[in-house]
């Protein structure tokens, strides 16, 4: 029986040995790699990279606004069931909401670059009004995840604004008015006819 035991006991030790073996490795792995992880370079972009970044996300938020009041402009092209002088005022509400849809997805590009909320306002009207006056092309460009958010957002809700805006076109009758929808979800009173952008 004393043989048996002393067997037993062995057998024991050495698994108590290997595990601690593990154990150690383990944890000394685990070391290194918090080592490697300080020792490691800090990335950061350089101003041009930045610059790329936002005038990259810029134009993609412009393309997305341009399909939208391109298919409010093309449903109003086609014989519907209301009067042109109804269509107008339902492209002319929708053609706003875009807009100001545009510039809250422009202030929040402002915010992601670190600019303060008044600076990301100011931003965003210098930027729509560059859009407006000409769209340059360049290479396509990976966005950085906050900044994709801020595009893929904005497709969302543009896709969104353009399709109730053509169905309220092609009922018979006008619905009544909308809030216009925000990157942050909130809602926006509808803005007052102006006359349309011109694109």
């Amino acid at each position: 029986m004393s043989q048996r035991r002393a067997a037993g006991l062995r057998v024991d030790i050495r698994i108590v040995r290997a595990v601690i073996v593990a154990v150690v490795l383990i944890a000394a792995a685990i070391g290194l790699s918090f080592v490697a992880a300080a020792s490691a370079p800090t990335i950061r972009a350089t101003n041009a990279e930045l610059d790329t970044q936002r005038s990259s996300t810029e134009r993609a938020i412009e393309r997305i606004y341009a399909t939208g009041i391109d298919q409010l402009k093309t449903t109003r092209s086609l014989k519907l069931a209301i009067t042109d002088a109804q269509a107008a005022v339902i492209q002319t509400k929708y053609n706003d909401q875009l807009a100001a849809l545009r510039q809250s997805a422009l202030q929040a590009v402002g915010a992601a670059n670190g600019l303060t909320a008044d600076a990301s306002a100011q931003y965003a009207q210098q930027a729509a009004a560059r859009l407006d006056a000409a769209l340059p092309s360049s290479p396509p460009v990976m966005l950085a995840p906050r900044l994709y958010a801020i595009v893929e957002r904005m497709g969302q809700l543009t896709s969104q604004l353009t399709d109730q805006g053509i169905r309220e076109m092609t009922q018979a009758t006008p619905a009544s008015p909308s809030a216009t929808p925000t990157l942050t979800g909130t809602p926006r009173p509808s803005t007052t006819p102006s006359p349309s952008p011109t694109r």
